[in-house]
């Protein structure tokens, strides 16, 4: 359980990790985040929590009728399982929540290639 902290906290940060324009892969204002964005982070954070809500009571459970060591791995393999869709499902769920707040990407296309056919022999590549 406390091995997964640190990938928690990675899926914590996700959704600003490519700047204040981009909630995970959707575009945005620059001001999402202080407006309607505020409530999608919130919910999206608390949806990494719902593993942790029932991971703690059933493991509390088996711990209290004796700690049966088959059903504490079985119930942490599930968990562990079940926290990889959560996270999918949450970021999924809040992308495209965001999507209908976002800007159009204008993507400039490519005016020019330039390759470079210059021969070269071994001594362009070598220092005496």
């Amino acid at each position: 359980m406390v091995m997964r902290i640190p990938r928690i906290v990675e899926r914590w940060r996700a959704s600003m990790l490519r700047g204040p324009e981009w909630f995970f892969g959707a575009a945005v204002p620059a001001d999402f985040l202080e407006g309607p964005g505020r409530a999608i982070l919130r919910d999206y954070r608390w949806r990494l929590g719902i593993p942790w809500a029932i991971e703690i009571p059933l493991l509390a459970a088996i711990l209290l009728l004796g700690g049966n060591k088959i059903a504490i791995l079985v119930v942490l393999f599930v968990i562990t399982l079940f926290t990889r869709f959560n996270y999918y499902w949450a970021r999924q769920w809040a992308e495209n929540r965001a999507r209908a707040f976002g800007t159009r990407v204008s993507a400039e296309p490519v005016s020019a290639v330039t390759l470079s056919l210059e021969e070269r022999s071994l001594g362009a590549y070598t220092e005496r």
